[in-house]
């Protein structure tokens, strides 16, 4: 609920018609004791004051003041709109990286990997070096799934 044309925010409206009233005379009456002298004295007291030059610019400096406020607000807005669409782009980004990785595939090469040994088709050796490299694929799998679980754990943060 953004204010339209002549209309402001609650706050901002208040300090405006407040500054509004300032320029407005100002009268005192009442009752006074005077203790400053020997002798105390008790009197009435009346007077006024009429605001030339103390509220000079006080109805524009709260205007400013409001808007400055509004402004400020929509810009931290737009910050976060922003921060959370380049979080859904890192999430869609990191979601094409692990979908690439063909994790079956993976399984299916350290499991054919084992009966190769066990049938003594390849050596020891050469069973951890081609091990080393799927087991390398694996954590950098893992790894991009952990990048994503923390991107979608700050994309959601603020829904609980």
């Amino acid at each position: 609920a953004r204010p339209r044309g002549g209309e402001t925010d609650e706050g901002g409206g208040r300090s405006e018609s407040v500054n509004k009233q300032d320029w407005l005379p100002k009268l005192q009456a009442g009752f006074r004791r005077n203790t400053d002298s020997e002798m105390s004295m008790n009197g009435f007291v009346v007077g006024g004051s009429i605001p030339l030059f103390s509220n000079r610019k006080k109805v524009q400096i709260a205007k400013a003041q409001a808007l400055s406020a509004q402004l400020m607000q929509e810009d931290a807005q737009l910050q976060i709109e922003n921060n959370l669409m380049a979080l859904y782009n890192e999430m869609q980004q990191l979601k094409e990286a692990m979908d690439a990785y063909d994790m079956p595939l993976l399984y299916k090469s350290l499991d054919l990997l084992k009966q190769a040994l066990k049938e003594g088709q390849i050596s020891l050796i050469e069973y951890f070096v081609e091990a080393e490299s799927v087991y390398k694929n694996l954590q950098a799998r893992m790894q991009l799934e952990n990048q994503y679980q923390k991107v979608m754990a700050s994309i959601y943060k603020n829904e609980l």
